[in-house]
């Protein structure tokens, strides 16, 4: 069974008021359960940096870690739902709870569906992880590659692609991103006419009215794909990736 013992928020000192803001906010629901809120800040290294650490910083007791951007809504009902869903979810994937606005969110979202299956396709604003796949996931991408200037999505991609597994995100999301006009690395606030903020996002679905088994069971499968592996992987690496 899922415990989520911590919730680590990925910080840079540009918006550390924010992020001390939004540590007391998650607090105020996460304390009562046992669940600790640290930030992790950026040391001017680049975001996997920032990344892996949270990623592989020592937690309390549990299974469980949920990493959170600090530009993102944190609503004080949100904990619970994240937790209800967490209980009926698989233990051995990442679970995403923010949407991007593409075509297989709406469509999913569309279709009433409320879980998505992909390997490629997701923005890693609010995920939980295994702890173990977690370590995994740092040890394997930086013997895949050695470029600092990988985000944390695309590593994830190549390492789930060698890995043949799936990241499983939540229809609608239960967060949204507020940063998306006014990215720390200057990226636009939409990319080719599609947002950077989430067009599925509802922080009001009621959870316990899903069957989750059964959309775990049956999930969404995402269309969008890309060879991420040969995308970052470095040639010296390739002979390495293909025992995995």
């Amino acid at each position: 069974m899922i415990k989520l013992s911590q919730i680590i928020i990925l910080n840079v000192p540009k918006r550390e008021r924010e992020g001390k803001y939004l540590k007391k906010l998650i607090e105020t629901s996460a304390k009562p359960l046992g669940i600790e809120v640290s930030i992790s800040m950026d040391r001017g290294l680049g975001l996997w940096d920032n990344y892996s650490r949270a990623l592989t910083q020592d937690v309390a007791e549990g299974t469980h870690r949920m990493i959170i951007h600090d530009d993102i809504s944190f609503d004080r009902n949100i904990l619970e739902k994240i937790l209800y869903i967490l209980s009926k979810a698989p233990e051995n994937n990442v679970i995403s709870f923010y949407n991007p606005t593409n075509g297989d969110y709406t469509d999913c979202f569309k279709k009433g569906k409320h879980v998505i299956s992909t390997k490629t396709n997701f923005w890693l604003q609010a995920s939980v992880y295994p702890n173990d796949l977690a370590k995994d996931f740092v040890e394997v991408s930086n013997k895949m590659t050695d470029d600092q200037t990988r985000y944390d999505d695309s590593r994830l991609k190549a390492y789930l692609q060698a890995k043949d597994t799936v990241l499983y995100a939540i229809v609608p999301g239960l967060i949204q991103h507020f940063g998306a006009y006014r990215s720390t690395f200057g990226n636009p606030g939409s990319v080719g006419g599609i947002q950077r903020y989430s067009q599925t996002y509802d922080n009001q679905l009621e959870v316990e009215k899903v069957d989750w088994e059964e959309e775990f069971k049956n999930p969404y499968l995402a269309k969008s794909s890309k060879d991420w592996v040969k995308e970052i992987v470095n040639k010296e690496f390739l002979d390495e990736y293909k025992k995995l």
